[in-house]
């Protein structure tokens, strides 16, 4: 890791005042508006300019992910952004590996971390810090271990490489634990409808929701049509329970 990158940053974000919504405020966001885009970006303004058009679209969690060099900066120009004209937009980082990462993020604004396995002392430091804390598992024990550092959602990653059907086995014994699919997942309906009537509570859509739209600023409205498509999709096909935190 890039320490450097990491270093929590200062300017517009800083000292504005927010109240991080807790835990359970999260939650509530993540089942009401149950499609979260995921995207790794280097560019604020792009950045920006994507989590906009997914706003209008419906959505109501954006997560970016830490993998790219600048993309802590990116993350601080959006949530300086959606302090201003987003206010009920919560914002993740995703691909977190470790406390000093998410640290820098919450910091930054962020409302909830997402990592892509379960890591104690990632958890921990989630728990003390009061922020919403989402592993990734893919396996029965795995979900066990995520359950056990506190996790109230777990990330089914990578979703893809398994399909619903994998959902619908792991909840066959568990029906307390809330799933959000991740990793692969095409956006259309028919392949979220199959995730959400095997539990899903929400499900993590990255290049099969925002395409084009990444590179081409006037696919904007092109990316809030998919946005509100996938949005009733999984609202209509999803168990009541699952909607529930």
């Amino acid at each position: 890791m890039d320490t450097d990158r990491h270093d929590p940053p200062t300017g517009p974000r800083a000292g504005n005042g927010r109240v991080r919504p807790s835990p359970s405020e999260v939650l509530a966001t993540l089942f009401a508006a149950p499609v979260v885009p995921v995207h790794a970006e280097a560019d604020g303004a792009r950045l920006i300019r994507l989590a906009a058009a997914c706003h209008a679209g419906g959505v109501r969690a954006f997560e970016a992910t830490d993998r790219l060099p600048g993309a802590l900066e990116a993350f601080a120009a959006l949530a300086a952004h959606r302090d201003r004209a987003l206010p009920d937009l919560v914002l993740g980082v995703g691909s977190v590996e470790e406390p000093a990462v998410a640290a820098a993020y919450v910091a930054a604004g962020a409302d909830f971390v997402v990592a892509p396995f379960v890591d104690d002392d990632l958890a921990a430091w989630c728990l003390a810090a009061g922020v919403l804390h989402v592993p990734g598992a893919l396996t029965p024990t795995e979900v066990r271990r995520a359950r056990r550092t506190g996790a109230r959602l777990v990330k089914l990653f990578p979703a893809g490489t398994v399909g619903p059907a994998h959902l619908a086995h792991l909840r066959g014994p568990d029906r307390t634990t809330r799933f959000m699919p991740t990793g692969g997942l095409a956006a259309d309906a028919g392949t979220l409808a199959a995730w959400a009537r095997a539990g899903a509570s929400c499900v993590g859509l990255g290049g099969g929701l925002i395409g084009a739209g990444a590179d081409d600023p006037s696919d904007a409205a092109a990316l809030s049509a998919r946005c509100a498509a996938a949005l009733d999709a999984v609202r209509a096909a999803r168990p009541a329970t699952a909607a529930t935190p």
